[in-house]
């Protein structure tokens, strides 16, 4: 399977993040600029899934079913086709995209985890759940464990919220083929989790290894990292961002190097208490985290 080119986001054909109408979104929407960023390796590797991954009766919401019997309900089929390369009629398009346009994105509505993590709202009904390991018991490395919360305007964690989560392993090398190491990777590394909080309380948990380094723009080598990607009702434009480790030396990375401002670089350091680090993300306030426009 040859991957699909890296294009930037193009924010034109995207929801702003702050849409007064819609309620939730006043206190789960960031107030400071995203930050820009040409797309590093730690971008290129996002989710994507293969043959591998995939399984041929995924896209059946009825056979795909764990339970004994067929569930309850009309059967329909949805079919469709992309059908230009191009703008919509009427817009500013200079020329014709080299790739197909993206679709609008829109909030991730109250039942993303039925749909994405059923497992954690209590729908035990694939036969394997996307995302539920990101390394094997025999998956080299340091072990750490992260936690923390998902902060919105009024300081209320957001227990919606739903965390995509992709790093490098303990070498740097990540699983996905635009990694030129990939196939050097640890073993049994998926390198890849979908993370869901505590519905009560809010808070999340990450068991993972430390990541090593990965390399950056014009080669320079980034600090070791995680890539975090959230979605939740309120959140027009799915937000994404980094968590780096307090206890390692970040002083060279060249992401970090873009932050002009030492409070604001903060928002990306997890602390060490003891044996787990703390993350927390601030979606508005003083302490609003980072976000990175990719």
């Amino acid at each position: 399977m040859t991957p699909a080119p890296y294009y930037q986001r193009d924010r034109r054909w995207h929801p702003p993040a702050l849409t007064p109408d819609y309620k939730t979104s006043v206190a789960r929407s960031p107030r400071l600029p995203l930050l820009s960023l040409e797309g590093t390796l730690s971008e290129i590797t996002g989710p994507t899934f293969g043959h591998s991954d995939i399984d041929p009766i995924d896209a059946d919401l009825i056979r795909n079913h764990a339970r004994t019997g067929d569930p309850v309900g009309e059967r329909i089929i949805v079919h469709g086709r992309v059908l230009s390369r191009t703008g919509p009629r009427g817009t500013d398009m200079p020329q014709a995209l080299p790739y197909l346009r993206e679709t609008p994105s829109q909030t991730a509505g109250p039942y993303v985890h039925i749909g994405l993590a059923p497992g954690a709202a209590g729908f035990d009904i694939y036969r394997e759940e996307l995302g539920r390991r990101i390394i094997a018991p025999d998956t080299p490395g340091e072990r750490i464990r992260i936690e923390g919360c998902v902060f919105d305007g009024t300081g209320a964690p957001v227990r919606d919220v739903l965390i995509e989560l992709w790093q490098a392993d303990g070498q740097g090398i990540h699983p996905h083929p635009e990694d030129p190491r990939h196939a050097d990777c640890a073993p049994g590394f998926r390198g890849w989790a979908r993370i869901v909080p505590d519905f009560d309380t809010g808070l999340f948990v990450i068991d993972t290894i430390r990541p090593g380094s990965v390399p950056g723009p014009n080669g320079r080598p980034q600090a070791p990292h995680l890539s975090l990607w959230l979605v939740a009702r309120g959140i027009n434009t799915g937000l994404q961002t980094r968590m780096y480790f307090g206890d390692l030396d970040n002083a060279a990375d060249p992401l970090l190097a873009l932050i002009e401002q030492p409070d604001r670089r903060d928002t990306l350091i997890a602390r060490r208490e003891g044996a787990i680090y703390r993350f927390d993300i601030h979606l508005q306030g003083d302490k609003e985290t980072v976000f990175i426009d990719v």
